[in-house]
Order: structure tokens, then sequence, then C-alpha cells
């Protein structure tokens, strides 16, 4: 084998031990690809779920400004009915204050009333006039403690509203819990979706990193194997070449033999010599070339 053959042949080894190594960058660079994109697609889903829980928050959030707009609404009428009632208070305490107890007129007036019908025309005369009269004034004593009642009611109805209110604002001041602790549970999962995506980004951008060191690893063999290829065509054109060069000499070795023959075996035929079959060829092919030129 000649030195050429060697170096070809430590050439091909060279390359086909790179070739190995760009058949394995190449999987590895395909497995680092779709790690990146099976990172990346996993990004947006979670990225998807993260900003339906923010959505949801946010719509939940707004529930919370409605029902706390009410809340002030139903202050300003709590305000409005403990003002009303307040006012209703003061009037029975003043009312009561200036009026004698209901019982009492009662009495009076039933006594009145009572010694008007029992009482003889003729001992009434002079005292009838006054009882009438204060029997008057009696009655409308009562009807001002009617008035009372009424008075009264209205309280009642008043600390009902008041109290139903009350209950309103207990029940929206409930809705406001419930909803904040639901909207806790959306933004608290919406911010570990967020971490995810953090983490899932990190890895996929490390992924997309370790793909491209290996497209650029294969670069670098390709541009190797580029060279080999080079330096084994380079060998090879001049192995060709020299051994071209080799057999064009030795052809004209040949031929230079060769003729050298045929102008003996025709000196021997000049002389009348006998001639072997292969000097016979040689004056025969001989004469051939002389014609063909």
């Amino acid at each position: 084998m000649s030195s050429d053959e060697e170096r070809i042949q430590e050439k091909e080894m060279d390359a086909r031990a790179l070739r190995e190594k760009r058949e394995t960058l190449e999987r590895e660079a395909e497995r680092w690809r779709k790690q990146r994109d099976r990172l990346n697609e996993s990004v947006k889903t979670l990225r998807d779920k993260a900003l339906i829980e923010r959505d949801e928050r946010d719509r939940i959030n707004g529930q919370v400004a409605e029902v706390k707009a009410d809340i002030r609404n139903l202050f300003a009428e709590m305000d409005g009915k403990r003002n009303r009632l307040a006012q209703i208070e003061m009037e029975l305490e003043s009312e009561r204050r200036r009026l004698p107890p209901k019982d009492k007129i009662e009495r009076s007036l039933r006594s009145i009333e009572w010694e008007l019908m029992t009482t003889p025309t003729m001992e009434m005369k002079g005292r009838e006039s006054s009882l009438i009269d204060e029997a008057d004034s009696l009655r409308k004593a009562l009807a001002e403690h009617r008035k009372l009642e009424a008075l009264f009611d209205r309280r009642l109805d008043s600390m009902a509203d008041s109290k139903a209110v009350e209950l309103g604002l207990r029940e929206r001041r409930e809705e406001i819990r419930r909803l904040h602790e639901t909207s806790q549970e959306h933004h608290e999962a919406m911010i570990q979706l967020f971490r995810k995506v953090d983490e899932e980004r990190k890895l996929a951008d490390e992924a997309h990193g370790n793909f491209i060191e290996k497209i650029s690893e294969l670069r670098a063999v390709d541009k190797e194997l580029g060279r080999l290829n080079a330096e084994i065509r380079g060998i090879d054109l001049g192995q060709r070449e020299r051994n071209g060069a080799l057999r064009a000499q030795r052809r004209r070795e040949l031929n230079a033999k060769k003729q050298e023959l045929q102008e003996a075996a025709k000196i021997k035929l000049e002389k009348g010599q006998k001639l072997s079959f292969e000097e016979l060829k040689l004056l025969y092919e001989g004469e051939e070339e002389e014609e063909e030129e």
C-alpha cells in the first residue's frame, strides 16, 4: 500500500468518525428541538390558563365593587332611616311628656260621662257645661294619644325598615367575604400558573440554547468533513496524476523497446536470417502502425 493510499485511508477513517459524530449531534439537536417545542407549547397553555384565572379574578373583583356600591347605598339608606327613627322617638318622647297618661284620661272621661248620665238635671245646673267642656278636652287628649299610637306604629315600622336594611348589609358583607375568598383563590391559581410559566420558559430557553449549541457543533463537523473530503480528493487526484504519468512513461519505454526489437528483426530479415514467430509478429505490427500513420 502506497503512502497516498495510507493517507487516504486515515483521512477516510477520520471522516467516518466525523459522520458518526454528526449523526449523534443530529439526534441530540432533534431531541433538544422537540423538548424546546414541547416546553414552548406548555408555556402557551399555562399562560392561557393563567389569563383565564386573571380574567375570572377581575370579573369577581368587579362584582365586589358593585356589592360595595350597594353597601354604600345601604349605609346611606340606614343613616336616613336612623335619622327618621330618631325624629320619631323625639316626637314620641315630647308627646309623652306633654300628655297625661292615657288610662288616667280614660278614667276621668268615664267618670264625667257617668256623672252626666246619672246626675239629675236639677243638680247638674251650673256644672253641666263645665263637665261637657272637660269631657271634650279629655276626648281631644285621647285623640292625641291615638296620634301618639300611630306615631309609635311608625316608629315600629321605621325600626323594621332599619332592621331590614341592616340584614341586607349583613348579607352584602357576607357576599363580599365569599367573593373575596373566591377572588383570592383565582389570584393564587394565577400566580402559581405564572410561576410555572416562568419555570417552563426558562427550561425552554435552556433547551433552545442546547439546540443552537448542537447546530453550531454540526456546522463545525460539516466544515471539518468538507476539509477532509477536499484533502482526500486532492490526494486521490495527485495519486491518479502520478499513476497516469508513470503509465505514460512505461508506454514510452515499451514502445522504444518494441521499436528496437522491430529494427533488429528488419536487419535479420534483410540478412536472410530466419525469424521467430514473435519477430515476424513485431514486423507485422510495425508495418500496420506505419500504414495507420
